[in-house]
């Protein structure tokens, strides 16, 4: 039987260690300001866990924990995950908000399906190469500046990268002989980092959500435009693209966003029964045409944004 949150802390003092009960296992903790948790060590049966919200640094009794798979240990003060190696059952992991660096430990957690360490100090990601059953990685605002063998992720559906350093994706999310990776990829969302030159990519054929807003991108090309048949949406906004000429939009795509990029040149062309695109952002650009010269667009997009329109 679970107890209630309320039920199972009376007086919420970081000095009072967590009272268990074998028979009454807990599987939430979360936003009691614990600091000792080494009793959890004796619930040997669990499976779930939920220790957000606390002051945790010292987790290590948590290993003894190896029938766990799910566990969360977001919003804490962790460093080091060296107990996670023996818990080769979890299926979900989320350490967001810690300040964790060294994710080698991962590297035997086979099962997992949903990894989540956004808001950490991750610089390399070489360990999560070997999950192959990886479904979900988020990894925002870390300090990540290459993607290494990330191709061989081939369960990939989420990937999560936003606020890092990457600079290069070409070679490894999008090259060109990319068909046989990333089948199964449906969202990419990349935005805040470095990246600059994203000319002839390969964008994975499932994909729908492509983001990559808020980098340096002065240059794009898709090499399989006529593959993509469940690409929705495709923002782009927030970069230093300077010409897009002879852009070609997709039957299936809804949304495109290319605000506050330095167009001065942007037309694009459609196909036969474009019927889906709504939302075409192009404000806060410096397109140098008028609308007429350079857009044919479908009677059924619904919202076009052509504010800050510099008309020369």
């Amino acid at each position: 039987m679970l107890l209630r949150e309320e039920e199972r802390v009376e007086n919420n003092q970081n000095d009072n260690p967590i009272q268990v009960n074998q028979q009454q296992p807990i599987e939430v903790i979360r936003n009691f300001s614990f600091t000792n948790i080494q009793p959890l060590a004796k619930l040997t049966l669990l499976k779930r866990l939920n220790l957000s919200g606390n002051y945790l640094s010292k987790v290590s009794c948590l290993k003894r924990l190896t029938l766990l798979i799910d566990l969360n240990i977001s919003n804490n003060q962790i460093t080091n995950i060296k107990f996670l190696s023996g818990l080769t059952k979890l299926k979900r992991l989320s350490f967001p908000r810690n300040n964790i660096e060294d994710i080698r430990y991962l590297s035997t957690l086979e099962n997992l399906v949903h990894l989540e360490g956004n808001d950490n100090e991750i610089k390399n990601i070489d360990p999560i190469i070997n999950l192959q059953k990886l479904r979900e990685l988020l990894l925002d605002n870390n300090q990540i500046f290459e993607l290494g063998e990330i191709n061989k992720l081939q369960d990939l559906v989420n990937l999560s990268l936003n606020q890092n350093l990457i600079e290069n994706v070409k070679n490894t999310l999008f090259f060109t002989g990319n068909e046989i990776y990333f089948k199964k990829l449906r969202r990419i969302r990349i935005t805040h980092n470095v990246i600059k030159d994203l000319r002839n990519i390969y964008i994975p054929e499932n994909v729908e959500y492509f983001n990559f807003s808020r980098n340096k991108i002065n240059m794009l090309s898709i090499a399989n435009v006529n593959k993509l048949s469940k690409l929705k949406v495709l923002k782009l906004n927030q970069n230093s693209l300077t010409k897009l000429k002879y852009f070609e939009i997709l039957t299936i795509i809804h949304s495109i966003d290319l605000n506050q990029n330095h167009l001065t040149h942007f037309s694009f062309r459609t196909r036969e029964n474009q019927d889906n695109l709504i939302f075409l952002l192009l404000h806060e650009n410096e397109l140098s045409e008028t609308v007429e010269d350079y857009m044919n667009i479908s009677p059924n997009v619904k919202i076009v944004y052509l504010s800050s329109w510099c008309s020369r």
